[in-house]
């Protein structure tokens, strides 16, 4: 299903989803972006503007360098993708994907999008998600 949704062309030149088009990340807290994201690089920025000052700027420079690289593609993503916002049922045996909800995080991102948030449901405690 994901590798479908990878398929679909982009509403817009610009990342992100809603109307109008903004990037959203929600990983700590709810940030969108202020304006439009046109690329890679304008991706990384946005990543990165809630760095707290304090931090040096080396340590920043090799984020921006090392870690976050803007030649990703841009594809649909769901934004929000773990077990619970995936509907199944077993048939003879066999576990069958009903339908995926809880799309308000969907939108345009970097192809590695997806799997840097559908790691944001894990914890430490031994829950039945992902680590199982």
């Amino acid at each position: 299903m994901l590798l479908d949704l990878r398929k679909l062309p982009l509403p817009s030149i610009q990342l992100g989803g809603g109307v109008p088009t903004r990037c959203k990340d929600v990983r700590r807290s709810v940030r969108c972006s202020s304006g439009p994201i046109h690329n890679g690089d304008d991706f990384n920025d946005f990543l990165l503007s809630t760095i707290r000052p304090r931090i040096a700027q080396t340590y920043q420079d090799f984020i921006r360098t090392r870690c976050l690289h803007s030649h990703h593609r841009i594809v649909m993503t769901h934004g929000d993708f773990h077990p619970r916002n995936i509907i199944a049922a077993l048939h003879d045996g066999h576990v069958e994907i009903k339908g995926i909800v809880d799309w308000e995080a969907g939108g345009a991102y970097p192809e590695y999008w997806e799997y840097v948030k559908s790691l944001n449901t894990m914890s430490s405690v031994d829950e039945d998600d992902w680590c199982h």
